[in-house]
């Protein structure tokens, strides 16, 4: 696959992704190759993409294109769990990581119709070998106890709730603390019912010990 050609249709929009954003980078230095890389996706999300001159990356001369589709939190899991599952068939796994990078990406030849019906280019089916669209499982995540809850404040709320009763007084700062407590349940979403139904059935878990005076 020909890099030039990668950015030249990225740049011509001639393109359909999951992705809404790309970003075409060159860079030089003296005495080495002009360095081309094509990005899809924001780089702090949990998916983006990558294409790039590995050739010129590392100073050597020759062709070698390195495409990266890369993962993170629960995408990363769901990829590492494919791999598993699908153990030692490489085969297999580059069929189905191919699929998948096509249901992100597909370089289109021009047509006069809606893009998204315009015939995917020959030159992106010959690298990803004719596999058909495919897409990352990701599992829901596993709801946190409400034990995990208790130390995730304890971790990173009450330190600062410190600062503020030893700012306020203890009356104010834990008045204020449960005042906004009762008004945040109309806040509530389904993940915090379905945390709180997890807890033996909603039932009330006891009280969690205030600081003595």
């Amino acid at each position: 696959m020909d890099l030039g050609t990668v950015i030249d249709y990225t740049e011509a929009e001639l393109w359909t992704s999951r992705w809404k954003g790309y970003d075409v980078h060159k860079s030089a230095k003296r005495g080495k190759p002009q360095e081309r890389s094509v990005y899809f996706g924001q780089r702090c999300s949990d998916s983006h993409l990558i294409i790039y001159d590995k050739a010129a990356e590392q100073g050597v001369e020759g062709h070698w294109t390195r495409v990266e589709l890369r993962f993170r939190n629960k995408r990363a899991t769901a990829a590492g769990r494919l791999f598993v599952d699908l153990g030692d068939d490489v085969g297999s796994v580059s069929r189905e990581f191919a699929g998948i990078l096509r249901g992100y990406l597909e370089f289109k030849e021009w047509g006069p119709t809606r893009r998204e019906r315009w015939d995917a280019c020959g030159w992106w089916l010959d690298f990803l070998d004719g596999a058909e669209k495919g897409r990352l499982v990701v599992q829901p995540g596993e709801l946190p106890s409400v034990g995990q809850v208790q130390e995730w404040l304890y971790l990173q709320v009450l330190p600062m709730m410190g600062v503020m009763v030893e700012a306020l007084g203890f009356d104010e700062g834990w008045g204020w603390l449960f005042r906004n407590t009762e008004k945040c349940k109309g806040r509530w979403r389904a993940r915090h019912r379905a945390i709180l139904a997890a807890s033996d059935a909603g039932k009330p878990v006891g009280r969690a010990a205030l600081p003595q005076r």
